[in-house]
């Protein structure tokens, strides 16, 4: 086997040449991962354009609406795809049951300059927001407007 210069490392007497044992059978299963990742976005591709699937999510992203009042947060929407509604959702959430609105940002978000809004209550526990609020023009300020809010609540 020759490499970029043209000649065989095994063959060179000053030259090292050690051949690291390749599992064969470990080498196929990162062929069939990688086979499975390549037929996923294949699959999410046909999935998005042929069967609907882009149509179902842009509908459901402009379903989305989040409404602050007096007392409460609303937050509305609703999945339909194939002429069905999968998902129709509304849930009012007090303002004085809410304890912490965090504005969050991971690799993926960050990568597209984006962030959620973490609405944390006492009865969510640690782990699950009871709401995420989503593609927010100014997440800090309305971060800042709900906090002010739930305050203004707590003194009345």
């Amino acid at each position: 086997q020759s490499f970029g210069n043209g000649k065989d490392p095994s063959k060179e007497p000053d030259m090292r040449y050690e051949e690291f044992a390749i599992q064969r059978d470990k080498l196929v299963r990162y062929e069939s991962v990688m086979i499975l990742i390549v037929g996923m976005f294949f699959i999410g591709w046909i999935a998005l354009n042929f069967v609907g699937l882009k149509d179902a999510i842009t509908k459901w992203t402009n379903s989305l609406r989040y409404i602050l009042r007096d007392d409460d947060l609303v937050v509305e929407s609703r999945f339909e795809w194939l002429g069905l509604t999968w998902r129709a959702t509304e849930k009012t959430i007090p303002l004085r049951r809410i304890t912490d609105v965090r504005v969050v940002q991971g690799p993926i978000l960050n990568k597209f300059d984006l962030y959620v809004l973490q609405v944390q209550t006492a009865s969510t526990g640690a782990g699950m927001p009871e709401a995420v609020i989503w593609a927010l023009e100014d997440p800090q300020g309305t971060r800042d407007l709900l906090i002010q809010a739930v305050h203004e609540i707590e003194k009345s």
